[in-house]
């Protein structure tokens, strides 16, 4: 019987504009996204191919509620268009920190869409997924394309964009502590009289000197507010930045925090640093980037 393994990578927001609620209290976003090699694991199994769809689903960590998780819904989803039959088994081994920013969440739930799409033939379209996707949660339809992407409007409008050259590096920290995307939406709106506008999507997609300004001082709207929160991150930014290590910055509404790394840096000023981070409680973590091309050759294989 053969187990397939689906690989969810991890993100992290570059830059991150967040504007005015609407109506029903969802804030609409300009934000640029990378992939990371740094991923969840879900293994799949097939118990039989006909009859009803059921499934069971379990998870490593204990923490995690998976009956209400991002998969659950996912699977959800694909029994409710009635295409996804027989009985399944799916485990899901947690790497990425819940509550972090790092969207292991909505990786793993685009990750399972794009699997069993094609594990059981589903046959459904690109269009669908990311209208099941964005039904999930709004992180979620940006990784069904992965690599380097703007999102817009709730997160649902994907402007791909192209992979840099070679890999990039990322020294990515996290605290103990998580972060509430629905509080720091709440402390957000209540801290500014009002938002600013949004820069043009389609204009940025263009990569032009807008983007490219964006990109280089990785700005995010939530950053006054989570350097309250979480004050030691500042003492390293500082340090990184005397360093030559810039940008660095909160990826979506924390917790975690990355530094870019720069070509060249020698390896003392890294272990220095991390040690530094570490003495202040922080997991350090060294990613690199996942490039679109090489995250789709990872995203399904069968394993047993």
């Amino acid at each position: 019987m053969t187990t397939w393994r689906l690989f969810a990578p991890a993100k992290i927001n570059r830059f991150l504009r967040v504007g005015a609620p609407d109506s029903t209290g969802y804030h609409p976003v300009v934000t640029a996204l990378q992939t990371l090699r740094w991923f969840d694991e879900l293994e799949i199994r097939r118990l039989d191919a006909g009859g009803p769809c059921a499934w069971t689903l379990s998870c490593d960590d204990p923490a995690l509620d998976v009956d209400r998780s991002t998969v659950a819904r996912a699977l959800e989803a694909l029994a409710a268009t009635g295409r996804l039959r027989g009985s399944w088994r799916i485990h899901l081994k947690k790497r990425i920190p819940a509550g972090s920013g790092l969207g292991g969440g909505s990786s793993d739930a685009a990750v399972l869409l794009l699997g069993l799409n094609r594990i059981a033939a589903l046959g459904l379209s690109h269009g669908e997924l990311v209208q099941i996707a964005d039904g999930i949660g709004k992180d979620v339809p940006f990784f069904l394309y992965g690599g380097r992407a703007l999102a817009g409007g709730y997160g649902e409008r994907i402007r791909v964009l192209p992979d840099p050259p070679g890999e990039g590096v990322y020294l990515v920290l996290m605290p103990s502590r998580t972060s509430s995307t629905a509080q720091m939406y709440r402390v957000l709106d209540a801290a500014r009289a009002e938002a600013p506008p949004l820069p043009d999507l389609d204009a940025l997609a263009r990569v032009g000197a807008s983007f490219r300004e964006l990109w280089r001082m990785a700005a995010n709207d939530f950053a006054p507010l989570l350097s309250k929160t979480f004050p030691a991150y500042q003492e390293l930014r500082d340090r990184a930045a005397a360093a030559g290590l810039f940008p660095s910055q909160w990826t979506g509404t924390g917790s975690a925090f990355w530094i870019q790394v720069k070509p060249g840096v020698k390896s003392v000023i890294l272990e220095d640093l991390g040690a530094a981070a570490q003495a202040l409680g922080l997991r350090v973590y060294r990613c690199l980037t996942l490039s679109r091309a090489a995250w789709t050759r990872l995203r399904a294989r069968p394993c047993s």
